[in-house]
């Protein structure tokens, strides 16, 4: 998969609520470091393992906006069931 195959795909996921921005940066920061980028194309193509982790990178910084739900969830008393 290339960026642009990934932006569009996270676009349609999100839609407007996720930066631009931080799609390339999450593209680029999963995919491992290549020996040889002049020879080579595989420093634009990303993997299986290197998609999952970007998709992962995508979530981590989408899950803050969900953040006064996790509070409004922490401020109740659980009781425990032993």
């Amino acid at each position: 998969m290339i960026l642009e195959e990934f932006t569009s795909l996270v676009s349609q996921f999100l839609g407007n609520e996720f930066p631009i921005r931080e799609i390339p940066l999450c593209f680029n920061n999963s995919i491992t470091t290549q020996i040889d980028e002049i020879n080579s194309d595989r420093f634009y193509c990303m993997t299986f393992p290197e998609f999952i982790e970007s998709i992962c990178r995508v979530i981590d910084i989408d899950s803050p906006k969900n953040n006064r739900v996790i509070k409004s969830i922490s401020n109740q008393i659980i009781p425990l069931h032993l």
